[in-house]
């Protein structure tokens, strides 16, 4: 034997520690794309404020009080325990910005760590997940690795039903308790519970179905899945265990069945602004569906002849049922709205690894794994080393609060923190009309002493037709006039450049004209926003141009 040539214990140790390398590059590229949008979520403003409200009246408040507008009669605010642990990881651990950017590496890491670990569970080799992952990565990371949004929360629970599902389908005692309890846990964090209870139910009809050809009797069915039975029934009525009781479920399933046709992640999938998501998400399905056909293909010759030919079926076909039917409901959501892709992504990555491990096209992937196992290190070791520049390029430790347009923040939202500062320095009280993206920062910022016109909280809070009125009113629509004097708004904040600054000020420049009093006046302006005061709003408004700009605080007053 050549004594350069590798013995199979070196080969094994070449192999593990290419397995390092690559993972470490795909943690790295995690990093890279979470490090591509760090700027701070608009919703986590409300769902902040309103924890803090609780803590100060000492009970959960069930009616608005931030909207100077018409709101609903009884708030459920579904994402309020994400509220709570947004708080405590920026006010309560005195952490601010520090506290919110390691609760956002923490759980991302642990969400992608985990589908590995059941991807593996599921029977997937390292090299064919490894070489999934930049799919599912590149398809759902870009909205699920927020700043930090409920939607990250659902995806950490998602997997965890993942678990204990398997769990329930190795026999598990305990999983059930798990179950209800993570059902508790979750229909606080964010009414994506929905989507975890609808993919539970189809495992459940899935498993006691084919229990059912199995046994060929109902009541040995039933014997032998008690415990799923009973864990079913239950499931629904932990959606009562929350604050606000039994009007949390009405609430749910009037969110679910809402339409919001202005919100663009609300939107099918190929109405998105970049070709790649479509793209990756039809490149996904076609794996999962090619890897399907191939594993038919090699059980087909398999033979059950002491069976029936249901029980037959079900035998060779029974592990393919859930993750096919798990596949086809989350795509569905994803072409249906775009900011349920992340829930499909996770899927995908979670079951299909093991899909295609049993097929042909994992033998092919596992090939060339063994066949440029060379040029898969030098390939890893350059990717690790770009996601790494990229991710300190983009100062991924560093909460951004943009005030400005950006090229690479483009569609991220502009904060008036520099307005929001001039009205607090005049000591303004009274209320602001707001662009729907801005209301939860001037409630996080200003309240009790200023009520907004709207916020994100969309139907959590406001009727239906009020954002529509909102946008309708900052386009200058014909009815901007009526929408300013229908309610009592002392001032308004407008993000530039806007139809409804440019009706504004004509306006005003006619009313000069005329020799008329238009009754509004421009009193501040910077770069990305202007305020607009009523004249018989408060007097301390004096005209002001770019004051000095002061940072994002977490404080526990209000």
């Amino acid at each position: 034997m050549n004594s350069h040539e590798p013995t199979p214990t070196n080969q094994i140790l070449n192999d593990r520690r290419l397995m390092w390398l690559i993972g470490f590059a795909l943690l790295t590229w995690v990093l890279a794309i979470s490090s591509a949008n760090t700027v701070i979520d608009l919703d986590l403003f409300h769902e902040m404020s309103l924890f803090r409200e609780m803590l100060a009246i000492g009970q959960m408040p069930t009616t608005d009080s931030y909207a100077y507008t018409p709101t609903i009669d009884q708030v459920v605010h579904h994402e309020w325990g994400t509220g709570a642990l947004l708080y405590i990881a920026t006010v309560g651990s005195s952490l601010g910005a520090g506290g919110l950017m390691m609760l956002k590496y923490l759980v991302t890491f642990l969400l992608c760590i985990g589908c590995y670990i059941f991807a593996k569970k599921n029977g997937a080799t390292f090299a064919i997940i490894a070489g999934l992952a930049p799919i599912a990565l590149n398809l759902g990371g870009w909205i699920a690795f927020s700043t930090v949004r409920a939607t990250l929360l659902t995806l950490l629970c998602l997997l965890i039903e993942f678990f204990l599902i398997k769990a329930a389908q190795n026999k598990g005692r305990w999983w059930s308790v798990g179950w209800l309890a993570l059902v508790v846990v979750w229909g606080n964090l964010h009414g994506g519970v929905v989507a975890g209870i609808g993919i539970f139910g189809l495992f459940s009809a899935v498993h006691l179905l084919t229990s059912l050809i199995e046994l060929r009797s109902i009541k040995a069915c039933i014997r032998e899945n008690v415990q799923l039975i009973a864990t079913a029934v239950a499931t629904p009525l932990m959606l009562f265990v929350n604050p606000y009781g039994w009007t949390y479920v009405p609430y749910l399933i009037r969110a679910v069945r809402m339409e919001r046709p202005l919100i663009g992640e609300w939107r099918p999938i190929w109405e998105c602004q970049s070709i790649v998501t479509p793209s990756l998400f039809v490149l996904s399905l076609l794996i999962a569906l090619a890897s399907l056909v191939l594993t038919v293909q090699r059980r087909v010759q398999t033979s059950n002849d002491d069976k029936s030919p249901q029980q037959a079926f079900v035998a060779k076909w029974k592990d393919l049922f859930f993750p096919t039917f798990a596949l086809m409901l989350t795509a569905y959501l994803a072409a249906k709205h775009v900011r349920h892709v992340s829930i499909y992504a996770v899927t995908w990555i979670c079951f299909v690894p093991a899909l295609v491990e049993i097929s042909a096209i994992g033998d092919s992937i596992k090939d060339l794994y063994q066949k440029y196992s060379r040029p898969l290190y030098v390939a890893a070791t350059a990717f690790a080393a770009i996601a790494m520049y990229f991710s300190i390029e983009a100062k991924f430790w560093q909460l951004q609060v943009p005030t400005v347009d950006a090229p690479r923040l483009r569609g991220a939202p502009v904060y008036p923190v520099a307005a929001v500062d001039f009205l607090a320095n005049n000591d303004f009280r009274g209320n602001l009309m707001v662009p729907f993206a801005t209301g939860a920062y001037v409630s996080w910022k200003m309240y009790p002493n200023v009520k907004v016109s709207i916020d994100s909280r969309y139907e959590v809070a406001y009727p239906h037709g009020a954002v529509e009125e909102n946008v309708a009113f900052y386009y200058a629509g014909d009815s901007w006039k009526q929408t300013l004097e229908k309610y009592p708004t002392d001032a308004v904040l407008i993000r530039l450049p806007s139809p409804i600054e440019s009706a504004l000020a004509e306006a005003v420049e006619q009313s000069e004209t005329d020799g008329k009093t238009f009754g509004w006046k421009e009193v501040y302006r910077d770069e990305s926003y202007c305020l607009y005061s009523r004249d018989s709003a408060d007097g301390k408004l004096s005209r002001s141009q770019n004051p000095n700009v002061r940072s994002i605080s977490f404080s526990k007053t209000k």
